[in-house]
């Protein structure tokens, strides 16, 4: 699970909106998946993990099994945003193929 807490002030700034919104929007979305029968909520994690996984060296190919996931927002006690991601089967190579490959360095947006 991958957790992040993003000031009030960054959410205004870069996704024009507060993190009150932000957090509604999640519950909405949520329901809505949850009544419909969609197993992932909130995001789609393809792209970013198939750029990590061929910055890493790791079989891009995983990505279709690794991409189902849940993102759950909730305001913080500072009025800031936390967000949690929760990938439940997240393929990860740990012998042979991209693991004698030096890491490359990840960069946040914020």
């Amino acid at each position: 699970m991958a957790e992040v807490h993003i000031p009030s002030l960054e959410i205004e700034k870069h996704l024009h909106c507060t993190p009150a919104q932000m957090v509604e929007f999640g519950k909405m979305t949520t329901t809505g998946a949850q009544l419909s029968g969609q197993i992932g909520v909130n995001a789609h994690y393809a792209n970013a993990l198939a750029a990590l996984y061929i910055a890493c060296g790791q079989d891009a190919a995983c990505v279709a099994e690794s991409a189902i996931g849940i993102t759950r927002m909730e305001l913080s006690d500072d009025g800031g945003l936390y967000a949690s991601v929760t990938l439940p089967n997240l393929m990860v190579g740990t012998v042979g193929g991209g693991t004698g490959l030096q890491l490359r360095r990840l960069v946040s947006i914020f």
